[in-house]
């Protein structure tokens, strides 16, 4: 619905997706002002700011400042989301009230997944892919992830109160989850929600390091698996085909732009502006331009060392912080810190090889789910304060 809305306006795409956008932004606003935002001295959310002021500069020297400002809008809204739980929450019920909400609110866009799958999805050079409601199945992929996650987390926490028909619900929904995920076609979605599994293996329940590892040859009897991972084992060329296949590609590509990065090394060519300079650096770049499908390497090139710096600095403070609570068993729950932990930083890691600053609806998601679980709920301190 919010795509159908959009309408050009001077070669921008608007609709009632930049006005909810714009909402999201003034409420946080509100909000800040009106409960006088004492939450930001947490060091995760200073560290946030201290992103959005290095981007916003890029953005000035940016070679199309409109639509950089517009993205900036975008990344500022991953802000909001990450701080909007730190106003919201106010005792360890609330959250858990949130977390729930997160997982209900996926019930209709899996359902019109699983209606997308049973129509046959939509085609493309790799046969048969399922993107729902999504504009491309491997946003899919990636959100399917995510609610893979929350389910996790509902099942196994031990601060999560669910009705026994709940958990046989849960259950099934997880099944149908992975189905949906196997047929998106999205090997790094694929690869996030193996990295996930494997991380918590080895930091919290060792069973799952066994199902990590034996689970890939399994799958390779599946033919959609299968053909997916043999076309990036198969030399650099795509099966059958002269062209590159997507992982060759990538790397060409970034090859090409380090180039350009190697002469502005420390504040880039300006916020959004890799696609735009990708056909003047690279063979790779086709169309009007391609994007790095590397956050890191994007980042390097359009905000310089001091972008790249602020930007890992987030998920290397989420990391410190969770592997602390992980090893804090009085105040924490170090089952919820380890399934946080092995989210951020499969996550962290598929940033190598996809445009995820560009998913707007997931990193919403994302983000807010990172920031409920992230808040020190105040039955915490409580216990705290008791010992």
């Amino acid at each position: 619905v919010l795509t159908m809305s959009r309408t050009n306006l001077g070669g921008i795409n608007i609709g009632l997706g930049a006005l909810l956008n714009l909402l999201v932004l003034a409420y946080t606003a509100y909000t800040c002002i009106t409960q006088k935002a004492t939450s930001l001295r947490s060091m995760f959310l200073r560290l946030w700011v201290f992103y959005l002021a290095v981007v916003f500069f890029s953005v000035v020297i940016s070679p199309q400042k409109t639509y950089a400002f517009r993205m900036w809008l975008n990344v500022t809204s991953y802000f909001c989301m990450s701080l909007l739980p730190f106003f919201l929450i106010r005792s360890l019920e609330s959250r858990n009230h949130w977390i729930k909400h997160l997982f209900f609110s996926s019930i209709i866009p899996i359902v019109l997944a699983n209606v997308d799958l049973l129509k046959g999805g939509s085609v493309d050079w790799s046969g048969m892919r399922v993107s729902g409601t999504f504009p491309h199945p491997n946003v899919l992929g990636f959100y399917l992830v995510l609610i893979i996650v929350i389910v996790f987390t509902l099942m196994n926490s031990s601060r999560m109160v669910i009705s026994k028909g709940l958990k046989v619900f849960l259950w099934f929904y997880m099944v149908n989850l992975f189905v949906l995920l196997l047929f998106t076609k999205t090997r790094n979605a694929w690869l996030a929600c193996w990295i996930f599994f494997f991380v918590y293996g080895l930091f919290k329940d060792k069973k799952y390091l066994f199902f990590t590892i034996g689970l890939p040859p399994l799958l390779m009897l599946i033919p959609e698996f299968a053909y997916r991972i043999t076309e990036l084992l198969q030399g650099q060329n795509a099966a059958g085909t002269d062209q590159l296949n997507s992982w060759s590609w990538r790397v060409n590509l970034w090859k090409d732009s380090m180039v350009w990065i190697a002469r502005n090394p420390f504040f880039g060519y300006g916020f959004t502006s890799f696609k735009y300079y990708s056909q003047q650096f690279s063979e790779m770049a086709v169309g009007g331009g391609s994007g790095a499908h590397n956050v890191y390497v994007e980042t390097l090139f359009e905000t310089g060392l001091f972008g790249l710096v602020a930007f890992c600095s987030l998920y290397i403070n989420l990391i410190v912080e969770f592997l602390r609570r992980l090893r804090n068993r009085i105040l924490f729950c170090p089952r919820e810190s380890a399934i946080v932990l092995s989210y951020v930083i499969s996550y962290a890691l598929v940033c190598f090889a996809d445009n995820m600053q560009y998913y707007l609806v997931l990193n919403w998601f994302v983000w807010f789910f990172i920031g409920c679980m992230l808040v020190p709920v105040e039955k915490e301190r409580k216990e705290q304060q008791a010992l």
